[in-house]
Parts: C-alpha cells; sequence; structure tokens
C-alpha cells in the first residue's frame, strides 16, 4: 500500500475516533444536564415569542444534523395565554431538531444554529372578536440588533408541516401543506435577508371567504430571496423564477405592515395553458372564463394586490398575449386568432372589486370567425354582472361565407363580396336593457342573395347599410330578379332597440323605382311561407345579433313607396304606376296604387291578410275612369266571375269598386269567393256572342243580329254575393232591342233574371232615344216578358215568364191608363 494512502486512513481514523469521542462526551453532557440544556434552550427559543413553549422530553440526535451537533425535542407545543377558550396551539410538533455549536456546548453557553420542525402545524388565527395568537411572535425587545454573541439561531427548517393563517375578522384564509421549507436568515442594522427553498401545496389562498381561493391545490416549488427593512416594515422579494405543478413562473412580492397591510404580487409565465391559467384566479374570476379556451399555450401575467382588512378583495390585473392561436368561445372558434387582453376588476379606480367594477379588455384582435376574416383594434367588455360589449371592427370577405356565419334560414348568400367598418356598444346577454348602439357600414358588392321562404333569387346586389346610432340607413340598393331592375333606398328609426326586444315593431321605409318590373317572378309573396331547414348542423351558440336575424327579418314591417314605368303581372300591363304599400307578417295593406293601364287611369287600396288555413282575405277599393272593358275583364281573369268573358264585350269602364273575396295560395281569385258592389258606366260598348242574347234570339228577334249588340251607355251597380250577382233593374237600350233587366245571376243553379224585351224595333225612336219621350216610349207596343234560369247542364237558359204571362200589349194599356186619367179629374171637377 503506497505510503500516502497510509497516511490519508491513519489521519481519517484518527479523525473519526475523536468525532465519535466528541459525541459519546456531548451524549453524556447532554444526559447530565438535560435538565439545564432544556431550560437553557427554551429560554433562547422563547426569545423572540411571548407565548408558553412546552417541551415534552430532548435526547442527542448526531446522525441527523451530520457534521453538526443537534438535539431532538419531542412533543413540542406554542400556546398563547387564550388557549383555554380557543384550543387552537400557535405550533404543535412531533419533533424538533435543534442544531447546537460543539464548542458552545462545552463551554456552558449552548448555541442554537439551526431549528429543524417536523410533522407539525403553525397555525395563526383571529377570531370574530378580533383576538388573535400573532402576537406570539413579536419580539420581546424590538431594538435589539444582532451582534456576534446574539444567542439567536438563524436558520430554520420545516418538514411535514401544515401552516394556516386564519382572519375571521378579514375573511382571509391562507393554508399550506409544507414538504421542506428551508429559511436562512442573515440580520443587518437595517433589516434581515431570508433565502428560503419551498416545497408546498396551497391549500388555499383566499383573501375573501366568500369570493374563493387564489392558486387553488397548486403545488409550489421555489427557492428566494426575501428581504425585510425595519424603516418601512416592509418584506419584498425581487422577480425570481418559481414553479407551480412544475411550470415556470417568475414572480415578485411586496407585504408592507405599515398603517394598513398592503400586498402586491406580480406573476408571469409563458406557454400556459389557458385552463390552467384561468384557475390561478379566484371562482369569482376565473368563471368569467368557463367558457373560453385556447388549442395552443399562451403568455400570461397577473398582478394581484390589495389591503390585509375586512372583506377587502383585492384588485386583480391579468394581461396575456395570444399568436396565431384558436379561441375556443360558446359563439364558435376564431382560426388563426391574434390579440393582445387583459382583466380588471377596478375599471373605476378606488371602486370596489366586484364584477360590476370589472373589465375585459382586447387589442389588435385579428381572426377567421367561420371562415370570415376581421379584424378588431379595440374589444372590451364592462360590468361582467350585466356585460355591455364595446368593439370596433373591420372585416372584408366573400359574401358566402355569411351562410356559415349566420345559419340563417331565410337568407342565403351565393356570391359577390362584403366589407364592413362597424362601432358597436350594447348588452350581450339576452334579458339585457341597454340600449345599444352601432356606427359605421356595411357594404355589399356584386353579391347573389336568395330569399328562403319565398325562393326568390336576387342577382348583381349592391348596396350600403350605414349604422347612425340606434337608426339604419340603407342606400344605394340595386338588384336584380329575371327581367326586373330595382333601385331603392331605406331608413329603418331606433333598429337597435327593436331588432333586440321588439323585431315585430321595425318599419323599414323603401323608395323603390324601376323601369320595369315583373311581379311573375315575386308571385310568391302572395303565397304560403314555405319552411327552410339549413343544413349546417350548429354545434356553437350563435351571437346574439346573429340570432335575431332570422326573427327580425320574419317579423318586420316594410313600408314602401313606389315608382315604376312599367310593371307586368300575368296578363296584367300598367306603366305609370305609383303606390304606397306596407307588407306585414299578417299581409299586404295597399295605401294606394295609381296607374295606367288600357287606355284608362286605375287608383286602388285595399290589403290582403294572410288566414290559417293558408288562403289570404282580400279587401279592394278600385276607381276605374276610362279603361277599355275588354283589356281590363282579361287582366284580371274576369274577376273570379263567368257571367261574362272578356272577349264578350267591349267598351270604356267608368267604375267604383267595393269587393271582399279570398285569394289561394297562388294568388288567385278563389270562384265564388267575392262579396261587394260594383257601380259602373260603360260608354260606346257592346255585347259579343254574349250567350244570354243569343239565347233571346232563339225566341224572338231572329232576324236582328244579337251576336253583336252595340249600346251607347250603360249605368248601373251591381251586388256581388258570393256565387250570386244581384242585378237592380236596369234599362238596356242597344242597337237591336231595349230591355229592361233585373234579378239574380248565380249560376250553376240558382240564376233568376227577368227580361222584359219589346218588340218594337229600337231604330225607330232612335231621334228620341234620349229624350224624356224616348224614355218613356221605349216599351210602347207589345212586350215580350221573359225568364232567364240555369238548366240541368248549368247553362243559361232563356224561356217565357209565366207569372206575368207571354206577351202583352202596351198600347192598349196606355189608352185604359188615360182613360181613368180622364174620369178622375172630372171627378175633382164635380166637387
Amino acid at each position: 500500500m503506497p505510503r500516502k494512502l497510509r497516511t490519508f486512513f491513519f489521519v481519517s481514523g484518527i479523525v473519526t475516533a475523536l468525532l465519535v469521542m466528541i459525541w459519546f462526551v456531548l451524549a453524556w453532557y447532554i444526559q447530565e444536564h438535560k435538565k439545564e440544556l432544556l431550560q437553557d434552550i427554551t429560554r433562547q427559543l422563547n426569545k423572540n415569542i411571548q407565548g408558553s413553549l412546552h417541551i415534552e422530553d430532548m435526547e442527542p440526535s448526531f446522525l441527523v444534523t451530520l457534521p453538526y451537533f443537534s438535539v431532538r425535542l419531542k412533543n413540542v407545543s406554542l400556546r398563547d395565554s387564550m388557549w383555554e377558550h380557543h384550543h387552537h396551539d400557535l405550533l404543535t410538533a412531533r419533533r424538533i431538531y435543534v442544531q447546537l455549536s460543539p464548542l458552545s456546548l462545552l463551554k456552558g453557553k449552548p448555541t442554537i444554529h439551526e431549528v429543524n420542525v417536523n410533522d407539525g402545524t403553525i397555525y395563526l388565527f383571529t377570531d370574530s372578536t378580533g383576538y388573535t395568537n400573532s402576537y406570539l411572535l413579536q419580539r420581546r425587545d424590538s431594538t435589539a440588533i444582532k451582534s456576534k454573541n446574539q444567542a439567536v439561531f438563524n436558520k430554520l427548517v420545516l418538514e411535514d408541516m401544515k401552516i394556516v393563517f386564519e382572519d375571521n375578522v378579514k375573511h382571509k384564509l391562507f393554508h399550506f401543506d409544507v414538504d421542506k421549507l428551508s429559511g436562512k436568515i442573515e440580520y443587518y442594522s437595517s433589516g434581515w435577508v431570508l433565502k428560503t427553498l419551498i416545497k408546498a401545496r396551497i391549500k388555499q389562498l383566499t383573501f375573501n371567504t366568500a369570493k374563493g381561493s387564489f392558486l387553488k391545490d397548486k403545488y409550489l416549488t421555489a427557492d428566494v430571496q426575501m428581504h425585510y427593512d425595519y424603516a418601512s416594515k416592509t418584506i419584498s422579494m425581487a422577480r425570481q423564477p418559481l414553479y407551480l405543478d412544475e411550470h415556470l413562473y417568475e414572480a415578485k412580492l411586496q407585504i408592507a405592515f405599515t398603517g394598513v397591510p398592503k400586498f402586491e404580487i406580480d406573476v408571469s409565465t409563458k406557454q400556459i395553458k389557458f385552463r390552467d391559467a384561468a384557475l390561478l384566479t379566484a371562482p369569482n374570476i376565473s368563471h368569467h372564463f368557463d367558457s373560453f379556451d385556447l388549442a395552443k399555450p399562451a403568455d400570461v401575467n397577473a398582478i394581484i394586490k390589495g389591503n390585509m382588512v375586512y372583506r377587502d378583495t383585492p384588485l386583480v390585473v391579468v394581461q396575456w398575449h395570444i399568436k396565431n392561436n384558436t379561441l375556443y368561445t360558446p359563439i364558435g372558434n376564431i382560426e388563426r386568432c391574434s390579440l393582445d387582453g387583459s382583466f380588471t376588476n377596478e375599471v373605476v379606480a378606488g371602486g370596489n372589486h366586484t364584477d360590476y367594477n370589472s373589465e375585459l379588455n382586447i387589442s389588435q384582435l385579428k381572426g377567421v370567425y367561420q371562415g370570415v376574416p376581421f379584424s378588431a383594434d379595440t374589444v372590451h367588455v364592462s360590468n361582467l354582472k350585466v356585460p355591455v360589449l364595446y368593439c370596433h371592427i373591420k372585416a372584408n370577405f366573400p359574401i358566402q361565407q355569411l351562410n356559415t356565419l349566420t345559419g340563417s334560414e331565410t337568407v342565403s348568400f351565393d356570391a359577390g363580396n362584403a366589407d364592413a367598418d362597424i362601432i358597436y356598444k350594447g348588452g350581450v346577454s339576452e334579458d339585457d336593457t341597454t340600449h345599444p348602439y352601432i356606427k359605421g357600414y356595411a357594404r355589399i358588392d356584386k353579391a347573389g342573395i336568395t330569399y328562403l321562404p319565398r325562393n326568390i333569387a336576387f342577382s348583381d346586389v349592391y348596396a350600403l347599410l350605414q349604422f347612425d346610432g340606434s337608426d339604419l340607413y340603407i342606400k344605394n340598393v340595386r338588384l336584380r330578379s329575371g327581367q326586373s331592375s330595382i333601385a331603392m333606398d331605406g331608413a329603418v328609426g331606433n333598429f337597435l332597440n327593436l331588432y333586440f326586444n321588439s323585431p315585430d315593431k321595425i318599419l323599414v321605409n323603401w323608395n323603390i323605382r324601376s323601369p320595369f318590373i315583373n311581379l311573375n317572378e315575386f308571385s310568391s309573396f302572395f303565397q304560403k311561407r314555405k319552411s327552410y331547414r339549413n343544413p349546417i348542423v350548429r354545434h356553437y351558440q350563435k351571437l346574439r345579433i346573429i340570432r335575431k336575424l332570422d326573427v327580425v327579418l320574419d317579423a318586420c314591417n316594410v313600408d314602401m313607396q313606389l315608382q315604376v314605368s312599367h310593371l307586368a303581372y300575368r296578363t296584367f300591363a300598367a306603366s305609370g304606376i305609383s303606390a304606397n304599400v306596407l307588407l306585414t307578417r299578417s299581409g299586404i295593406d295597399v295605401k294606394y296604387v295609381n296607374l295606367s293601364h288600357a287606355g284608362g287611369t286605375i287608383n286602388v287600396s285595399g290589403n290582403i291578410v294572410n288566414q290559417p288555413a293558408g288562403n289570404r282575405s282580400m279587401d279592394i277599393h278600385a276607381m276605374v275612369n276610362g279603361v277599355k272593358i275588354d283589356q281590363l275583364f282579361y287582366a284580371f281573369a274576369n274577376f273570379g266571375q263567368n257571367a261574362i268573358d272578356a272577349k264578350n264585350i267591349k267598351g270604356n269602364l267608368t267604375a267604383k269598386i267595393d269587393l271582399a273575396g279570398l285569394l289561394n295560395e297562388n294568388a288567385k281569385i278563389i270562384p265564388n269567393s267575392m262579396q261587394g258592389k260594383v257601380a259602373f258606366q260603360i260608354d260606346n260598348g257592346a255585347l259579343i256572342h254574349f250567350e244570354p242574347l243569343e239565347n233571346i234570339g232563339k225566341h224572338a228577334f231572329k232576324k236582328r243580329n244579337l251576336s253583336y249588340v252595340t249600346f251607347g251607355s250603360i249605368k248601373d251597380e251591381l251586388t256581388i254575393d258570393h256565387d250570386k250577382i244581384i242585378i237592380p233593374p236596369v234599362l238596356l237600350r242597344t242597337s237591336v232591342m231595349n230591355m229592361r233587366v233585373d234579378g239574380v245571376y248565380a249560376p250553376p243553379k240558382n240564376t233568376d233574371i227577368n227580361l222584359e224585351v219589346p218588340l218594337r224595333n229600337p231604330k225607330e225612336d232612335s231621334a228620341e232615344l234620349n229624350s224624356k219621350k224616348g224614355e218613356k216610349n221605349w216599351q210602347k207596343g207589345l212586350v215580350l216578358f221573359l225568364k232567364a234560369t240555369n238548366g240541368d247542364d248549368g247553362k243559361l237558359k232563356i224561356g217565357w215568364d209565366r207569372k206575368k204571362g207571354v206577351l202583352k200589349n202596351t198600347n192598349k194599356e196606355d189608352r185604359m191608363e188615360r182613360r181613368e186619367q180622364r174620369q178622375k179629374r172630372r171627378a175633382e171637377r164635380h166637387k
């Protein structure tokens, strides 16, 4: 064996033997002087406390604190003077290792170098009356300064300890389960520096027990350094690294004990999961983020500060930075999301730290929401109890992407582009009463839009929507649908308030202009609305403003002022149309329609009301002036009757029409549904192949042309009652005959028309036709009494009127009447 190695082993053996000898000497010394040493150690430990320290036993413990010598104190407790009332020990520990300086033991003046407390509890509390046991930790001599000979230990180690701070007055609770806390104190004239290693689980960090705990059940690992300043009475910790559940944070701390005790904690971390970051805060704060999440971690900074007083809720400021992430929200995901965000519960400085005084701020937001790219330089939500949203949003995107965004079952966007620049302020909850405000514009360019309930497609749609407070202005609207080309401008007063609260009270005022409208392309507006189910399945809650879109489009009212050069509907054609029409969910209110048609003018008012069965009730009032009657009958499908066809009549019509009836789902008049009156005058008219007249010709006037009968003027008032046309007595003077007509026309079974037809040829009376004499003499001579009824086949049949007789000589009747009058006059003279 080499000499050096032998020397090393020899020296080591001597040192070891010497240490063992010293240990035995010290152990003997402790056993011999246990009582005195225990009193001395207790005295030194009591230097900085004012309570009652009890130690059950003491024994040497060399191996635990090698190379230092230590003693083990068993079942140690520290109690305050009120223990008999509350039974809370400030300290209990099954084992406390007190490290002693061997030289001080040999001198008989043991000096404590380190204290290691194991398996126990430190419990500081304040009860509801304000009494606290924390006074036990106050220094007996606050002016004392550490010196070389001062017998005060400078290192404390806690292992397997529970530390609880409970204040029932201030409603605070701090609870830590400490695996290990090792602190070394260095004293200076200005204060002290604590270097500490912490491994502990934070069970409760509650600044207001009504609000819940911060950092609940988080495992803390830290190796930090704290400083205490005697003058300012402040504990501070510069920014240092620590770990919560093995995730790296940086934190700084300051606690001031002057006046009202204050604290401030500043914590930041990088690349933390959103849910983990939210759970660092108390439940009254974290619940605001329950419905949100991020696909990738983000950078977060949080500041918590407040007063350690009764019912104080600390100020919380949280900031985060997100870049190219996916934000999950209740209203859908925002892809490619970047933003800077912050939360504070003190919007008004000095105000309470409540939801009412809280605000969520987002700046420099960019992302893609349901396929729609957008940006927002400002978004904030204030008053989180009754949230109010303020945002400034810009977007430019293909308009088809609105189909995914809205999921509308009313409107489909098929082509084109849209851009918007909007400032919005308003509530976000369903029962919110905050008056919304919106400023800005949305523009549609060369779009294709389909109105789904009516299946009407519009192309080349251009529109500018301008929002001004609560009002909406719709400008420069241009669109096409088939042959129709339309330009529009509109406005909606108090739009936003009604949009959310009373969509059925929304009134859209439209000014519509067009060179030509083909109403056949819009005939579905007269039909029953079709229900449409959007095939896009939603797994999220749509924005409140979007959820309301279908309801608003379905319930709103439209007041239209129309100026149309030319209009066509089925067989009807008109020009120079001006109209005011109100469209509501219940139907159409025609305030007025003025137009030119068939050489004359027509003025119409009335309404069409939707019925539960799917039909429409119609109430029409019209004035017709100088219209060619055959064209009018043709245009309106003979007005739902078959007594006379457009091809059977000619002339110029002037009429006052008041009719009510029913339309079917195809906007056609339902037969026999009409009621009302038609007061008319036909000038320069003709009846062409009119079956009732031709039937008369089968019985009389066979030499006269009853297939083409002309007349100068006919004036009468017809009453229409469902399947009946009631004809009051009217004198018809025509080119082939004169006749008096009255009765009821009611096919197929109930027609009953009386005809009085003189055999006298009207040509003989043409000179006096319009004189009083002509009025009296039209029936002069022989008169036929005929009856028009329906046959078994429903067709009109003409036969003799058997009640009145077939033929009378009115000349003989005139002579008898004149004789009776002469006799009457003679009788009066004799009197």
